[in-house]
């Protein structure tokens, strides 16, 4: 039987329990933000007395565990945190790591150590922080800072290519859609007396015959960056030491960016040639009565070009040149070699 008796002595028993569980979340915090401020501490004595010249490395790093440590001071403030052991235990955790960091920092040769715990911590307090959240955050920081630079590379190829294949659609798509509004207004006919005659009217096969070369060479100028990206993976691992490059996303912009430079690039080709502003003669491009020769020379420059990056740039320095007024000559007195980077000369 339940007596009033009873009932109390709960109830009372329920109050001491509560209390004794918030005394415990209070002693829990306040043991954490002195863990936190005595860290806090060692940054600043670490600032203060380091051995040599702070690099700009260390000072990032440094910056860096000092957001980290602000961050779980946030946490620690935290009912949601304080009332879960496995989070406390997690918060401790991160807390002994951040030590070690700090203390391992004290020297430069250290440095990559304080590095690689950094990161850990970072992934650490994002899962504190929202696990869903964390979950995509972590697996990208993870492919930015662990993967090399050839996977990036390989990565940029693999996200461009629906856009790689979609351009040239979109491209010649595009061509018969102003070809209907032209020929609405007269410009495209399909009369072959079009080509002699004093009117500015365009026959159809060859407005045909345009677009279907510029999609070719723009195909070409794609292919040969594709195969130029592809040839020089040996070539990256010679600076996968880099560590600036090879945390960076510049990898995989390069992939996903330089095929559209290429195909760009052949089409400034074709317009070049078939315009004569370049008086080159290739191949069978002026050989109309064969066409089939006609489109593999266009597209095997357009490959090149794509292929050669320093040959698509003298290409368009010889033609600026030709616009250049003589009286400009004297403010071209810089070398452009001099300003070339070696993440250029790489990719």
């Amino acid at each position: 039987m339940i007596t009033t008796n009873t009932v109390e002595n709960s109830s009372e028993t329920f109050k001491k329990t509560g209390t004794l569980r918030e005394r415990n979340v209070g002693l829990v915090s306040r043991g954490m933000e002195v863990n936190i401020d005595d860290l806090f501490a060692q940054i600043i004595y670490l600032i203060t007395n380091y051995r040599q010249d702070i690099t700009e490395e260390v000072q990032e790093e440094i910056a860096k565990v000092s957001i980290i440590l602000q961050k779980a001071k946030k946490l620690s403030s935290s009912h949601r945190f304080l009332k879960n052991e496995q989070k406390q235990s997690e918060i401790k955790a991160l807390l002994n790591n951040l030590d070690l960091i700090i203390q391992s920092l004290q020297t430069s040769e250290t440095i990559k150590l304080a590095k690689e715990l950094r990161i850990n911590a970072e992934f650490t307090i994002r899962k504190l922080e929202n696990r869903l959240t964390a979950g995509l955050m972590n697996v990208w920081e993870h492919l930015r800072l662990k993967s090399s630079i050839s996977f990036k590379l390989l990565l940029g190829l693999i996200l461009a290519f629906p856009l790689y294949i979609g351009m040239p659609i979109a491209l010649y798509s595009s061509g018969e859609l102003a070809e209907k509004i032209l020929e609405k207004r007269e410009i495209v006919v399909r009369e072959e007396e079009a080509r002699t005659n004093a009117f500015p009217d365009l026959y159809i096969k060859d407005y045909y015959m345009m677009i279907t070369l510029a999609t070719l060479c723009f195909i070409g100028g794609s292919t040969g960056s594709i195969i130029s990206i592809l040839s020089r993976l040996s070539k990256y691992r010679q600076i996968e030491d880099n560590s600036k490059l090879k945390e960076s996303l510049t990898p995989v912009l390069v992939g996903l960016c330089k095929p559209m430079i290429g195909g760009t690039f052949g089409l400034l080709i074709y317009a070049l040639l078939a315009g004569g502003i370049l008086p080159i003669q290739f191949g069978y491009m002026d050989k109309e009565e064969r066409q089939d020769l006609r489109w593999l020379s266009f597209y095997s420059i357009a490959f090149v070009v794509g292929f050669s990056e320093r040959l698509a740039k003298d290409i368009v320095t010889n033609t600026e040149n030709q616009f250049k007024p003589k009286s400009s000559d004297n403010f071209y007195t810089l070398a452009p070699e001099k300003y070339e980077t070696k993440i250029d000369d790489t990719f």
